[in-house]
C-alpha cells in the first residue's frame, strides 16, 4: 500500500467520521437544545466540506492511484451503521450527571483532536513556507 492510497483512504475515513459527527450532533442539539452541539455540528460539517474539497483536488492531481485505494474506499463505504450503537448509559436519562459527563469527556477529546489537527497543519504551512524560500535563493 503507497502512501497515496492511505492517504485517500484517509481522507475518506475523515470525511465519513466529520459527516457522521455533525449529523448527530444536530440531532442531538434539537432533542436537548444543547447550544455546543449544534456548533460542533457546524463546525463537524464544514469540516466535511472542506475535506470533499480537498479530496477531489487530491484525486485529481493523482490520477494515477493505485487500486488498493478503490478497494479501501468501497470497504469503507460498507460500514454498517449498526456497529456504532450507542450504550445503554447514552440511551437513558439524558440529564443525568454520567452522561453530562461523558458529552464533556467527548467535547475534550474533540478539542485535543482540533488542536492537534492545527498543529499538524501549521507545521506543514512552515514547511512549505521554508521550501519556497529555500528554492527562491533567499534560504541556504
Amino acid at each position: 500500500m503507497g502512501l497515496k492510497s492511505f492517504h485517500v483512504a484517509f481522507i475518506f475515513l475523515s470525511n465519513l467520521l466529520s459527516l457522521g459527527l455533525g449529523v448527530w450532533c444536530l440531532r442531538e442539539s434539537a432533542d436537548t437544545g444543547d447550544l455546543t452541539l449544534k456548533w460542533l455540528g457546524f463546525i463537524s460539517l464544514a469540516a466535511f466540506i472542506g475535506l470533499f474539497i480537498y479530496g477531489v483536488w487530491f484525486l485529481k492531481k493523482w490520477k494515477n492511484l493505485s487500486y488498493f485505494a478503490w478497494v479501501a474506499l468501497a470497504g469503507g463505504v460498507s460500514f454498517s451503521g449498526e456497529q456504532a450503537m450507542a450504550c445503554a448509559t447514552c440511551l437513558g436519562n439524558p440529564n443525568s450527571p454520567l452522561v453530562k459527563a461523558a458529552n464533556q469527556g467527548v467535547n475534550f477529546l474533540m478539542g485535543v483532536i482540533c488542536l492537534v489537527l492545527v498543529a499538524f497543519g501549521a507545521v506543514f504551512l512552515i514547511w512549505r513556507k521554508r521550501e519556497k524560500a529555500y528554492l527562491s535563493g533567499q534560504l541556504s
